[in-house]
């Protein structure tokens, strides 16, 4: 599902948008397929006058669309101080990654991507972030270390998260625990990733994140606080905005009804936060956390 162009124009215009929003996530589906990506990312970097670093979630396969977006959103990044991340999915080395995302072939167009960010980052060094993002699952605990080696050779960073199965987002399907890891493998776990630690170059979250990562798989509790109720909220193709990804009734609104200061000051909000956070977090297995990220000291 593709954010239609009056979405995209509310968003890109919204006047509390504009003046608060410090950190962008663009993610899917895959947002390189979307056609108005390029200029929307240029509209913000225009616009949005707090704005320090966009974030964008790929499979890194369509690299000549990659390019062509990075042509024009770097130097109008570098004209506004926004450093541009982007993470390319890469779940294991070789037909490992190729088996997690059920598609032969993944791993040769992911390195690839890999690869020729790597260069461009070099191009770029102010402005372009580049990342392995590595999704842990019950299928892929034997690959955290080899993938760390694989990213120490092209000289970028891994971020490793936890699989989760969120309501919102698309492809969500409930909050299943199919394909998250079993407790026998919560060691290997814990084991490598204390490994990864040991490498703060090559990583964007800090180790108190992994520590919380590793404390919630055994316990299937969190203890550290999530940045969405008061910092952040996810917002649909459709225009449909929630206090996170996690829940579907976590929903407050839609920003082709209502300007989002509305929204974000109106009842539907503060009812989710008094009545219905408080039940829910605790147990929430979402990987957001307060202050996880070693550059900024925040959150991306």
């Amino acid at each position: 599902m593709h954010a239609t162009d009056e979405v995209i124009a509310k968003v890109v215009r919204d006047p509390f948008l504009r003046h608060h929003v410090a950190s962008l996530n663009v993610s899917g589906g895959e947002p390189f397929l979307h056609p108005g990506l390029t200029s929307f990312l240029l509209q913000v970097m225009e616009g949005y006058e707090r704005l320090s670093e966009i974030c964008i979630n790929s499979d890194g396969h369509l690299l000549d669309t990659i390019e062509g977006t990075l042509d024009q959103a770097l130097p109008a990044a570098a004209a506004k101080g926004i450093k541009l991340r982007l993470y390319v999915s890469l779940d294991g080395i070789g037909d490992k990654h190729d088996n997690h995302r059920r598609h032969p072939g993944a791993f040769v167009l992911a390195d690839r991507a890999l690869r020729r960010l790597a260069a461009l980052r070099l191009q770029s060094p102010d402005v372009l972030r580049v990342t392995a993002g590595f999704t842990i699952t019950d299928r892929n605990t034997d690959q955290i270390l080899p993938v760390l080696d694989y990213v120490t050779s092209l000289d970028i960073k891994v971020d490793y998260i936890p699989a989760a199965r969120p309501e919102a987002f698309l492809g969500g399907g409930g909050l299943q625990r199919k394909f998250q890891v079993d407790r026998p493998q919560v060691a290997e776990v814990r084991d490598s990733l204390r490994e990864v630690c040991k490498h703060p170059e090559r990583i964007n979250f800090s180790s108190a994140f992994y520590a919380t990562v590793v404390e919630t798989l055994e316990t299937g509790r969190r203890t550290r606080g999530c940045f969405y109720p008061r910092k952040g909220f996810v917002l649909m193709p459709d225009g449909a905005v929630y206090i996170c990804g996690t829940y579907l009734d976590f929903i407050f609104g839609n920003v082709l009804e209502a300007g989002f200061a509305t929204l974000w000051a109106g009842a539907a909000r503060a009812q989710c936060l008094a009545d219905k956070i408080p039940a829910k977090c605790e147990t929430c297995l979402s990987n957001s956390y307060e202050d996880w990220d070693l550059e900024f000291g925040a959150v991306v």
